[in-house]
């Protein structure tokens, strides 16, 4: 009996570490993440003036710098960004911060987040671009409003995008891109997620070429989601809101009264891949096709949404067919989405009916799934 106690006793004590040990296990991935954490830089803007003088005040100008070189090279005024974590620029103080030149180009590959706390503006004056973002390097744009941006030739008034860009809870408003983009210029290979973000006012303006994508010219890829465009506009071109030759998602989105001198009142798309979702255009208006939206070739998919209010010469969402020199034959499809008392007609070009009761009011008629339509039997459209 007593060998056997014994024996009991020894195991339980032989038991006992193990239990301890495999008690740290799961705490493991939490210390990693406080050694992250610990590596992140906070870079607090405590003045609204533009300028990079030693003054014991942080500018964001200075953030910046510092953000991207991971020092403080740019200014002793703020402290040091880091290459280890992401660097977050917030703001201490409230207003606008009026630019008298472009700020620095964010270029590191860890990261920079932009946090203005619902209180911060950041104007480009009428004369400058506000930010851009290098190839490799992120940029979270949150709780910022970004205004009055301007860029000659190449457009991207308010953000000009060669990476990856976050654009969360924040709005542009007035920024002007000649040519292209008067918001955002989002680059082929470039990244932006907009989220629950306003875009208003914007405008894509003429030079010797038409001016497209009066909010957003998108090149790369741009996922959309929770967003509102009004009174976007593109002159003597196309897209008044978004202008689209890459790859296109937009999900739970508003569109109103977005306008475009030629085509495409809220989004032209060409060359590309494009789906809406949930989303609702508005009182949007084309010069000459597509009030809502002009497809020209790739792939349109339009998922529980409604066009109503909207004018053009042809359609609500023009799908071309264009045959000649230059052969447009891109694939429009409508799942469950209304078209109603648009001015010019719900529809035209070729449509398919991709089932899921679209409305009654709408230019399909009702027909069956995956029925190819032409709406009004456009074809060679120049």
């Amino acid at each position: 009996m007593k060998q056997r106690t014994a024996k009991a006793a020894r195991t339980r004590r032989a038991m006992r570490p193990r239990k301890k040990a495999l008690a740290l296990i799961p705490m493991l991935p939490l210390a990693s993440f406080a050694m992250l954490d610990a590596y992140a830089a906070n870079l607090v803007v405590s003045t609204l003036a533009d300028e990079q003088t030693d003054n014991a005040a942080c500018s964001v100008r200075e953030a910046v710098l510092n953000a991207n070189s991971n020092d403080q090279s740019g200014s002793a005024d703020c402290p040091s960004g880091t290459s280890r974590g992401l660097d977050t620029i917030t703001f201490s103080v409230a207003g606008t911060v009026v630019l008298s030149s472009t700020l620095p180009a964010i270029s590191d590959s860890a990261g920079t987040t932009i946090d203005g706390g619902g209180n911060v503006t950041i104007s480009g004056n009428k004369t400058v671009r506000v930010i851009s973002v290098s190839a490799g390097a992120t940029l979270n744009v949150q709780n910022v409003t970004i205004v009055d941006g301007f860029r000659d030739i190449e457009g991207g008034g308010g953000i000009a995008n060669s990476g990856t860009l976050n654009l969360i809870e924040s709005t542009l408003s007035g920024n002007v891109g000649v040519i292209a983009g008067g918001g955002i210029r989002n680059y082929p290979t470039a990244t932006a997620n907009v989220s629950n973000s306003t875009f208003a006012g914007n405008r894509a303006r003429p030079s010797a070429f038409q001016a497209v994508g009066g909010a957003i010219l998108n090149e790369g890829t741009l996922n959309v989601r929770g967003t509102t465009f009004s009174d976007n506009s593109s002159e003597t071109g196309s897209g008044g809101a978004i202008f689209n030759t890459g790859s296109l998602t937009v999900n739970s989105s508003v569109f109103v009264k977005n306008g475009a001198s030629d085509s495409g009142g809220a989004i032209f798309g060409e060359g590309n891949t494009s789906t809406i979702t949930s989303s609702t255009f508005l009182g949007n208006t084309a010069g000459d096709i597509g009030g809502g939206i002009a497809h020209y070739s790739g792939t349109l998919d339009v998922i529980n949404s409604t066009f109503s209010g909207n004018t053009a010469s042809r359609g609500a969402i023009f799908q071309n067919v264009f045959t000649g020199p230059t052969t447009f034959d891109g694939t429009t499809t409508l799942r469950n989405t209304l078209l109603a008392k648009n001015a010019g007609g719900n529809c035209a070009g070729k449509i398919t009916d991709g089932g899921g009761g679209n409305g009654s009011d709408s230019c399909l008629g009702g027909l069956g799934a995956d029925t190819a339509v032409n709406c009004e039997s456009i074809s060679n459209v120049p």
